[in-house]
């Protein structure tokens, strides 16, 4: 059926066979879709989930190119400390998280949005949640980025 068209029953979308592929055409309109997530005076501006290779530290940077804030997690296992020892270091533009003993399949992390700091008049800060599924040296890391302006909300917190 080489260069055949035909238009589905009960929908506005043609299917046109052109060289062996089927391409799928609008008919009448165009449709652009955007999805904008937001919390309360944050906007979510980056959101997702990220699993580390042979278990080795993650890098999650929110840049525009030019500038960026970075979070550095790193993700030990120790046996004199305790389970789900956190510690943090912040820098100017980045923030060093390590996770020690972080072995939970329910997950841990973050119980309030942790402030990455300002940048363009506005407030950043990261969410997330650590999972190790079996006995494995990999984690998943679930992550949001958030922006509040500055003058809306949102505390920062050293």
């Amino acid at each position: 059926m080489r260069g055949t068209r035909s238009r589905l029953e009960g929908s506005r979308r043609i299917v046109k066979r052109d060289s062996g592929r089927l391409k799928f055409i609008l008919a009448e309109w165009e449709v652009q879709l955007g999805v904008t997530l937001a919390s309360g005076p944050a906007e979510i501006v980056g959101q997702g989930m990220a699993t580390t290779f042979e278990g080795s530290p993650l890098l999650l940077a929110l840049a525009d190119g030019t500038s960026g804030k970075f979070v550095y997690m790193t993700f030990p296992m120790d046996e004199n400390a305790p389970p789900d020892d956190a510690r943090i270091a912040r820098f100017d533009d980045r923030l060093d998280v390590e996770m020690v003993n972080f072995r939970n399949l329910d997950g841990r992390g973050t119980a309030t949005p942790l402030w990455l700091g300002d940048w363009d008049d506005r407030r950043y800060y990261i969410h997330f949640r650590v999972f190790r599924f079996g006995n494995t040296e990999d984690v998943t890391v679930h992550y949001t980025f958030f922006r509040v302006n500055a003058t809306e909300g949102g505390e920062a917190s050293p």
